[in-house]
């Protein structure tokens, strides 16, 4: 739940600096209130609700968002000498270095909740074995109570 926290802290650092509401964001971005105080507040919720902030939110790094790192916004990087020579296709080379950086986070996130998921089913597998261990134990004293008491 740190990771929640952290990125609900951040998220609240961006909407300060941007002097954005809550409220005002929860309209751009097509979810309720209470979603955004959810995810400002560390609880749980769903990566399509992040992923409509993250569209809301142009100008947000979703490195700096999601992990932490970088800066808050979104910088331009140094330009190849390509890339000046074609000025004219700069803005749709931006647009698709924003989609990349979009989808690499995407990515990440995706990740850690595969990961989250593994862990839950490595415990639920576990426990399963666990809860079967005692099921026999409690058969076998129990068929070993009776066959005590009939001998």
């Amino acid at each position: 739940m740190k990771n929640l926290t952290s990125i609900g802290e951040r998220l609240r650092s961006f909407l300060e600096a941007e002097r954005i509401r809550p409220n005002t964001l929860a309209r751009q971005s097509g979810n309720s209130s209470t979603q955004i105080y959810n995810i400002l507040n560390g609880r749980k919720y769903g990566t399509d609700k992040l992923l409509q902030i993250i569209e809301a939110l142009p100008t947000m790094n979703i490195y700096w968002l999601l992990l932490g790192e970088g800066n808050m916004y979104i910088t331009q990087g140094t330009a190849t000498s390509a890339e000046t020579e074609n000025k004219g296709n700069s803005d749709e080379f931006l647009v698709l270095q924003k989609e990349i950086e979009n989808l690499q986070a995407m990515v990440k996130l995706q990740e850690m909740t595969i990961n989250a998921y593994k862990r839950s089913a490595d415990l639920a597998d576990t426990t399963l074995v666990d809860l079967k261990r005692i099921a026999t134990f409690y058969k076998d004293r129990f068929e070993e109570n009776n066959t005590t008491k009939s001998a």
